[in-house]
Formats: C-alpha cells, sequence, structure tokens
C-alpha cells in the first residue's frame, strides 16, 4: 500500500488554522519516552499509543489497510483487531468541548485525528521557525523553551514498533533537529560567556544523540572557560568511553581534529601554569 510522502505530512510550512485548542487537549509526547499526555485513563492496548503517533503525522488521513501496514507490519490485515484499538483510543482520549471525538469515527474511508491533538515535535518545529525568524537574545530564548520540551532520547520505549518512524525518516530528522538547536544554543551562549547555558544546551543535545562530539566539544570549552580541570578531564574522558563503546579500542583514532586539538591546547595551558 502506498503511503502518502512524508515532505507533505511532516511539519509543512503552511498549515492550515485549527483555532485555539482546548486547554487540557491531549498531546503526543515524541521527545522522549512516547506517550499521550492529558487523558483521564490509560490505554489497554500498546498500538493505541502508536496509532495517535501515526495519525498526527497524516493529517490528511489514511485509510485502514495503511494504518495496518504501519501498526503490524508483515501481519495480514485484521480489521476487528483495528477496530478494537480504535475504539479503545477514542474512549480514552475523550472529546473536545463541543463532544466532538478528539478521535472522529471513520469518514469518507479515512481514520483521522482532531487537528487539536498535537505532538511535541511540531510544536518543536514551529519553535524552531520563530527562531529562524530572530537573531540574537530572542533566537536564543525560543531555541531554550524549544530545548526544554527535550525529555530524552527520541522516541524512546519504541520497542519493535514504530517501524514507519525509522523508514520514514522521522526518527533521524527529530535527532538532528534537536541536534542542532543545541548546537545554535551552545554557540550563542560561548559568545555571550555563559558557560552554564552552553553546559544545559550541549546536555540536551546529548539527550537526543547519545554521542554528539561536538557536544562534548561544547561542554570541555565550558569548564575549560569556568577554569575547572577536573570537569574538562572528566567530559574528555567521557567522550572517549562513548566512542570507544560505539567504534572499539583506540578511540582516539576516531576523533575529531578539533576535539584533538581543544584537548592538547587546554593541557599545554595547564602544563605551562604548573611550569
Amino acid at each position: 500500500v502506498r503511503q502518502e510522502p512524508v515532505e507533505q505530512t511532516l511539519f509543512p510550512d503552511e498549515q492550515p488554522p485549527v483555532g485555539d485548542s482546548p486547554a487540557d487537549a491531549p498531546e503526543m509526547k515524541l521527545l522522549g519516552t512516547l506517550r499521550v499526555d492529558g487523558t483521564d485513563g490509560r490505554f489497554p492496548y500498546l498500538r493505541c499509543t502508536e496509532l495517535v503517533a501515526y495519525l498526527t503525522f497524516h493529517r490528511n488521513g489514511v485509510e485502514a489497510d495503511t494504518l495496518m501496514e504501519a501498526l503490524w507490519p508483515e501481519e495480514p490485515p485484521d480489521n476487528r483487531r483495528l477496530n478494537r484499538h480504535t475504539s479503545a483510543t477514542r474512549s480514552v482520549l475523550g472529546t473536545e468541548p463541543d463532544g466532538t471525538p478528539y478521535l472522529p469515527y471513520i469518514s469518507g474511508g479515512l481514520y483521522r485525528i482532531s487537528p487539536h491533538i498535537r505532538n511535541d515535535l511540531e510544536r518543536f518545529t514551529n519553535l524552531i521557525r520563530e527562531a529562524d525568524r530572530a537573531d540574537g537574545d530572542e533566537q536564543a530564548s525560543h531555541l531554550r523553551d524549544d530545548l526544554e520540551r527535550v525529555e530524552g532520547a527520541p522516541f524512546a520505549g519504541a520497542g519493535n514498533g514504530y517501524i514507519w518512524a525509522h523508514t520514514d525518516g522521522i526518527v533521524t530528522h527529530t535527532i538532528v533537529a534537536v541536534d542542532n538547536a543545541a548546537h545554535r544554543l551552545a554557540e550563542h551562549a560561548l559568545d555571550n560567556n555563559d558557560p552554564d547555558e552552553v553546559t544545559w544546551a550541549a546536555r540536551k543535545g546529548l539527550l537526543a544523540t547519545g554521542a554528539c562530539e561536538a557536544c562534548y566539544r561544547y561542554l570541555m570549552r565550558a569548564a575549560a572557560a569556568e577554569g575547572n580541570q577536573v570537569a574538562f578531564e572528566a567530559t574528555y574522558r567521557e567522550l572517549l568511553a562513548v566512542t570507544d563503546a560505539d567504534q572499539g579500542p583506540d578511540a582516539t583514532t576516531y576523533l575529531d581534529p578539533e576535539t584533538i586539538d581543544l584537548y592538547e591546547q587546554e593541557s599545554r595551558g595547564r602544563r605551562r601554569q604548573v611550569g
């Protein structure tokens, strides 16, 4: 079954206006452990959360076969199973103030979710756009507000589900977007002599990526700016351990020359001070 191209549904530049969403509308969380916040109950089936996530990326609606293929790949279609999941999801999500279900009943052969149910990655992307239109401290403020949303590795707890999020490039897109935002904020903080903010931003980047060498360099620069040699050395050793776990022994051979130069410059500075 041909699925709708992600490029048409993954945070389009111009989204149709939906009006103000109810203050207590549920929200799909992707920037950390997968869950739906703002519901009165818990989903009885594991795939209910994935159903919500998938539909927030396919606002134009999907047919039953497409939805089943996404949620249960390589398994034969089972309409009764899909009906159980959609019914349970609809019940837990509840209704808008006017009584309309957040997960409407199928219409025109398509499954859709209410435009008032957003995922946090959509909100993240909107804030990035605001940052792109700003500069200086205002841009940094938008980036910080954005990174506040990052709770952990994107799509954490997916298990063997969310295959579509990987094959459609959504997971990679998310990791790169968070990492870029972290770099931009860390760079601004460095320019403004704010090592605490540099550290905070870099750690947010590492939450998403797990092993971003540029983030470790920001941490090292922040430690050096504070004259904290213990933190500088500990950060470098942490980077070596992460690289060793990923690449194998002799981690330093895999490091970027910029990282090696930074470490050696700081080491020479310490030796001069001791001498």
